[in-house]
């Protein structure tokens, strides 16, 4: 059959249309049609987080250092009189340790034996011219009891011989005073240790010629040593020093070389000058028996003049504080607290007290309180945060 060409030129352009129709008729079955997805609200999800729990406690104040090692007592000796030496104690060199009152020099003594020698005849002359013008005197006054007259207390003085009395008496003074001195001379030949001590150096040798201004030796006492140690100014409020009510604040001194022992000191005094540089004040701590040779310290390591150790003093006690380690301490001052409705919460600290490792705050904490110990990216007030022990979600779930 054959197309009218009209017909044909018609139905070119209703194809396409025809095409186009079925397509959004398709499209808007497909849309009409589908399960349409519920819109529902995100979920609020909490940070898991660790804690650390917070008590009240009683805690000891304790103040940590390196201090250095200073003696108590140091003394250069010196011969007090001239003369040659004749004799030192045997063994006597540096690190020689001598006892109170032990004889370390011995001067020549021959001068000084005779200078007493001389020095007790003139008191034995001195006396006897004493006794012999105490008869003149007798004998004078019974002459004038005898003549019966009455002279002036002046007069009578003179008559009765009481300046040459009085001139007798004093030269028995002055001759007992040179004897004194010639003995005490004689002692000061020999020179002994004026305290238990170590010998740090010595210039003695026998047949030496020395004078009151040579130096002999240096000691130091071994009965105790001082440790200087520096602390805050701020801080000293929290020590007890030595007084007739205290004995100090114990002291633990530790040393890396002491392979973990450690001996024990006492808080005495404090220097009352600041250090130039830190303005720092200085503490005194004392070590009892630094050499160890008592019994009850036998085996303990000894201490060394001028070595740098470790003091760790116990101070005084607080009540009702918190110990916040320094680990847990944000932003120089500020702890992360996790709050009962599982929200951060910021503080900053007001501590009482803080070093290196804690801080102790009377306020700001409650008993039981959870502080984080977690890093957290973006803190901030009211984030929602939960613990591996006590999961929470908040807001709906997907």
């Amino acid at each position: 059959m054959k197309m009218n060409p009209t017909t044909q030129h018609l139905r070119k352009p209703a194809a396409p249309l025809l095409i186009l129709a079925i397509s959004i008729i398709t499209a808007w079955l497909l849309m009409t049609t589908s399960p349409k997805a519920s819109r529902a609200e995100p979920g609020k999800k909490s940070q898991m987080v660790e804690t650390v729990t917070v008590e009240q406690q009683t805690v000891n104040i304790r103040l940590r250092g390196l201090g250095t090692v200073i003696p108590s007592q140091f003394v250069t000796l010196y011969p007090e009189v001239s003369g040659r030496i004749d004799s030192i104690l045997d063994g006597l060199m540096p690190g020689s340790r001598v006892k109170k009152g032990e004889l370390l020099v011995t001067l020549d003594q021959d001068e000084y034996e005779i200078l007493v020698r001389e020095q007790e005849a003139a008191v034995a002359q001195a006396l006897s011219e004493l006794k012999l013008e105490q008869g003149q005197q007798n004998i004078a006054r019974q002459e004038y009891e005898l003549t019966g007259h009455k002279l002036s207390p002046e007069e009578e003085a003179l008559v009765l011989r009481q300046p040459q009395l009085e001139a007798a008496k004093a030269g028995l003074i002055r001759a007992q005073a040179s004897l004194d001195q010639a003995k005490l001379n004689l002692r000061r030949t020999q020179i002994t240790a004026p305290f238990n001590s170590q010998v740090i150096n010595n210039s003695v040798y026998p047949g030496s010629q020395v004078s009151n201004s040579t130096a002999l030796m240096k000691l130091i006492s071994t009965d105790r040593f001082w440790i200087e140690l520096e602390v805050p100014v701020e801080q000293l409020k929290w020590l007890n020093f030595a007084n007739e009510h205290s004995s100090g604040s114990s002291v633990v001194i530790t040393s890396p070389q002491w392979s973990g022992d450690s001996r024990q000191g006492r808080l005495i005094s404090v220097s009352p000058e600041l250090n130039d540089g830190s303005l720092m004040a200085k503490v005194i701590i004392e070590i009892e028996d630094p050499l160890s040779q008592r019994e009850k310290n036998k085996g303990k390591p000894p201490v060394m003049v001028n070595d740098l150790l470790s003091a760790e003093i116990v101070g005084k006690k607080v009540d009702d504080a918190f110990v916040v380690p320094e680990a847990l301490i944000r932003n120089s001052n500020q702890i992360w607290v996790l709050t009962r409705g599982s929200t951060l919460e910021i503080r900053t600290l007001s501590p009482i007290y803080r070093d290196s490792g804690k801080a102790i705050l009377l306020s700001g904490l409650e008993d039981g309180d959870q502080l984080i110990s977690s890093s957290l990216t973006t803190p901030v007030n009211g984030l929602p945060l939960r613990t591996a022990e006590k999961p929470i979600f908040e807001g709906k779930q997907p």
